[in-house]
């Protein structure tokens, strides 16, 4: 399965990922959930999850930027950059990826959160994009 963010924007505290667009490629059919909880396995195991994501930070400021891909709550794994200020207030772009293998059942909860210092814009299309592989 691969699907993709729209533009979706946020600030310092962290949220949850919520502007998904329904898969550009899924089989088996019907395993993308809703825009925050987005993927249920079509069956219990091992799947790599994969998510990449470009940031454009709006204020000009910032200094670093967070994504975690959680499972039930709990943070599974966690990308982070982080820059010393050049004070220029220039725009500053991230890009951001996390990949895990982990155990997956069908009633488990998957979710991506982002966090960065400042205001910013994830950046949706193809520079923003979850992928799902089952392998075993």
């Amino acid at each position: 399965m691969r699907m993709q963010t729209n533009d979706q924007t946020g600030n310092i505290h962290a949220q949850t990922i919520s502007a998904w667009k329904t898969p550009d490629f899924s089989y088996p059919n019907n395993m993308f959930v809703s825009y925050v909880d987005i993927f249920s396995p079509p069956r219990d195991g091992c799947y790599l999850l994969t998510f990449n994501t470009s940031l454009k930070s709006t204020t000009g400021n910032s200094t670093y930027a967070t994504i975690r891909l959680k499972k039930n709550g709990g943070t599974l794994a966690e990308a982070q950059e982080a820059e010393a200020n050049d004070q220029g207030f220039n725009p500053k772009h991230r890009f951001l990826s996390v990949s895990d293998i982990i155990y997956i059942t069908s009633s488990d909860t998957i979710r991506i959160d982002i966090q960065a210092d400042n205001q910013y814009r994830l950046i949706g299309g193809a520079r923003s994009v979850f992928i799902a592989h089952n392998v075993d």
